[in-house]
């Protein structure tokens, strides 16, 4: 099953009129009389290692539920396939390159997931307010973004029930790559809740998730989290706390806050990687308010402005960081420039090095980087395994 297919012959079609939605078991063209009205119409006739088309043209919320066996039913769109909010409670369905359009009004839902074993792939989520919610087992989003190029979200306000952009909770085995996370707003308007208005964060990671990676994924310059562009938490504060959270080959532009925030609520951030990512803004401490339990976290190969409060709980291995004064931190280094600023790196203005940048081949000790990390180092040249690599995020 091809999920970028969309000239192959399918077993199912949807269209925007619907019809008998026959399905094809040895693939078939497209009949107009013969299509499917709904995702869930074409899902529920499926059988597993089907293919279904989703033809351009405009549809309402779409909803899809049901069990396959592995390894499930396709759903992938043609160019110009637009969906409303998208609810997915399936257990073995891959939904692929459709864009969602969540409306510009408030409260607005855009992907939400309580399914498992479930991936959604060049998912492109659009709308002033849109929303990610994830909890089930194996989700995985890989490709696409959330906002719309060029634009900045609405003022997502607590008096107007507006939710995170993206918010992950009792949810394990999670993947998010490849993503890019267009800039978001907040409104500062004092509320029942909160004195000081909407807390933004751009993906919060809450309680009894496990196992959760993000990675080669975007968060571009001048969004307005003004907690962090990633929030971990446990709203609950019992028993619970996320656990084995890597964020790996990242790029993290400049926001309101840090990059990085724990709640006092997580006292355990053992199983916590960061690894080859590259930052415009400081990444944070995250054991300036939780994180009682630091043994075991790591840090590795990773590039930008020091973080808060000369901060080196865990493990340090071969980080560039820019400060105006040297300190001492695992094999870390320190390159002298402004404080929380990024210009000493040898960065493009953008994510990536440019010649002569003290990043360049400076990753290698460790051996985390000869992993499946990537194939390219940040200045472009090829990676086999067991050369040298650059720190901070890998050319993309």
């Amino acid at each position: 099953m091809d999920a970028g297919c969309v000239t192959c012959p399918a077993n199912l079609f949807v269209d925007p009129n619907g019809g008998s939605c026959v399905r094809h078991p040895d693939g078939g063209v497209y009949v107009d009389a013969e299509a499917c009205g709904s995702l869930q119409a074409a899902f529920s006739g499926c059988q597993p290692g089907d293919f279904i088309r989703v033809k351009a043209g405009v549809y309402a919320a779409q909803a899809v539920s049901g069990v396959k066996a592995s390894p499930g039913c396709v759903i992938a769109g043609e160019p110009g396939a637009v969906i409303g909010p998208l609810s997915t409670s399936a257990t073995f369905v891959t939904i692929a390159s459709l864009t969602v359009d969540a409306g510009n009004g408030h409260a607005a839902d855009g992907w939400r997931n309580s399914g498992n074993d479930v991936t959604v792939q060049d998912l492109s989520i659009r709308g002033a307010y849109a929303s990610v919610g994830l909890s089930g087992s194996r989700v995985t989003w890989r490709g696409g973004e959330l906002g719309t190029p060029g634009q900045t979200g609405g003022a997502r306000s607590c008096n107007s029930a507006d939710t995170e952009p993206v918010e992950i909770a009792n949810a394990d085995h999670v993947l998010i790559d490849g993503v890019t996370f267009h800039p978001q707003n907040s409104d500062p308007t004092p509320c029942a809740g909160s004195s000081n208005g909407f807390h933004l964060e751009m993906v919060r990671i809450d309680h009894d998730t496990s196992v959760l990676t993000l990675e080669r994924s975007t968060f571009e310059d001048g969004d307005h989290s003004n907690t962090a562009s990633v929030f971990i938490t446990n709203v609950n504060g019992d028993p619970g706390d996320p656990t084995q959270l890597t964020f790996q080959n990242n790029f993290f532009g400049s926001a309101d806050n840090t990059s990085f925030s724990v709640h006092q609520n997580v006292s355990n951030c053992s199983t916590f990687t960061w690894a080859y990512n590259t930052f415009h803004n400081t990444p944070g401490d995250p054991t300036a308010n939780g994180c009682s339990t630091s043994a075991g976290m790591r840090w590795v190969g990773n590039l930008g402005p020091w973080p808060a409060f000369y901060s080196c709980a865990g493990t340090h291995v071969r980080n560039l960081w820019q400060d105006q004064q040297t300190f001492s931190c695992g094999s870390d280094g320190v390159q002298i420039g402004t404080r929380y600023g990024f210009n000493a790196l040898g960065l493009d203005g953008g994510f990536h090095l440019q010649a002569g940048s003290p990043a360049i081949d400076r990753g290698e000790d460790g051996g985390y980087c000869l992993g499946a990390l990537g194939a390219r180092d940040h200045d472009g040249t090829a990676r086999p395994r067991g050369a040298a690599c650059d720190v901070g995020a890998h050319e993309r």
